[in-house]
């Protein structure tokens, strides 16, 4: 597995613990405030440098205390994967990540996928939200990507200084034309990536759907929108903009406005399904990134979902359970009430129970 033990000391409420994890599914349960969440925080800062919660760490160290120390231990295909964290302070956070023994960079490590709070409503909520998803398994593929996206950010900010200064249409179009040419190769990377996971979420779902025979699943596609009218250039799709954006304040064209937009019936799903239909189907969208990535480009992940249980009635939560344990990958959950799962002891059996309540 690649987690099978963490270590947390002086970190929100714990003072020192360590979970260990025998199964490749475990459950977190305890009620609010016990520290069910500060777990999966935890692990996201030791394989993403970052809580998910806040962007100043210093907040996380116990009171009273004047560091935190983190560290998990676990392997993948095979190799040894060993990583500390600590933040003290007075300093920045200081993470090391060993591959069998070995320094290694942070894309070297599996992807760490975390389902909770405001991503739940990635179907109905803002834009970034999927972009954020999407970009997360794109960038963790081809991490050059990642750098040629920001030299593409870096010249869009030039260009939105330049309109908010009311710049000449000189200078303006000067800083088009670079944004054109960064933001056609980027929109045509998007497209490709897309269409590798498009094609491999389609079958994942599909079967998904006629085992558990739910329609609107059978009826759900994701489709992607480039960020501007794909019937012409990016260049002339900006410049014809110009006054548009000048009157904006930014620029409102191009694949840093990429958007995946989910349908149901060929309408938006967001006014089509409940808001349980709506969890089941993010769910699975999470859990289908492990099949692409293990398929397309020989990848694990690790994902991990808090409060799994809410918003899902008795027939979805054991549909997504049922899901979750034929996953290949390693599934990290919190729950607030094993009561919800006592028809589902059958499946539990499967999950290591961390119960923060004893």
């Amino acid at each position: 597995m690649i987690i099978d033990s963490l270590y947390i000391e002086n970190f929100r409420l714990f003072k020192k613990k360590i979970f260990k994890l025998s199964h490749n599914k475990a459950l977190i349960l305890g009620g609010n405030s016990s520290g069910k969440t500060s777990i999966l925080e935890a692990l996201n800062i030791l394989f993403i440098g970052k809580s998910f919660r806040e962007s100043d760490l210093t907040s996380c160290i116990k009171q009273s205390k004047s560091y935190f120390l983190l560290a998990s231990l676990g392997n993948s295909e095979n190799n040894e994967l060993r990583i500390t964290g600590k933040k003290s302070l007075n300093t920045r956070l200081q993470v090391r990540r060993e591959k069998n023994l070995k320094l290694t960079k942070l894309n070297n490590m599996p992807l760490i996928s975390v389902l909770l709070g405001k991503k739940f409503n990635m179907i109905e909520g803002e834009s970034d939200l999927r972009r954020e998803f999407f970009n997360r398994i794109m960038f963790h593929v081809k991490p050059d990507l990642r750098t040629q996206y920001s030299k593409y950010l870096k010249t869009l900010n030039h260009r939105n200084k330049a309109i908010k200064k009311r710049a000449s249409q000189r200078e303006l179009l000067i800083w088009t034309k670079q944004l054109a040419e960064k933001g056609e190769y980027i929109q045509t990377e998007q497209k490709t990536f897309y269409s590798l996971f498009e094609a491999s979420f389609k079958q994942y779902i599909s079967s998904i759907a006629k085992e558990h025979n739910l329609k609107f699943l059978e009826e759900t596609t994701i489709k992607l929108f480039p960020g501007w009218n794909k019937t012409q250039s990016l260049d002339k799709s900006l410049i014809e903009a110009i006054d548009k954006d000048r009157v904006m304040g930014y620029t409102t064209l191009g694949p840093h406005r990429f958007d995946l937009v989910f349908l149901t019936n060929n309408k938006k799903s967001k006014k089509l399904l409940s808001r349980g239909q709506q969890k089941l189907l993010i769910l699975l969208v999470f859990l289908s990134i492990n099949p692409f990535l293990k398929k397309t480009f020989n990848l694990q992940s690790v994902l991990m979902i808090d409060d799994i249980s809410s918003e899902l009635d008795s027939i979805n939560l054991s549909i997504i359970l049922t899901e979750i344990v034929r996953a290949e990958n390693q599934v990290v959950s919190t729950l607030i009430d094993i009561n919800r799962l006592t028809k589902n002891n059958h499946l539990l059996e499967q999950f290591d129970q961390i119960n923060l309540q004893k």
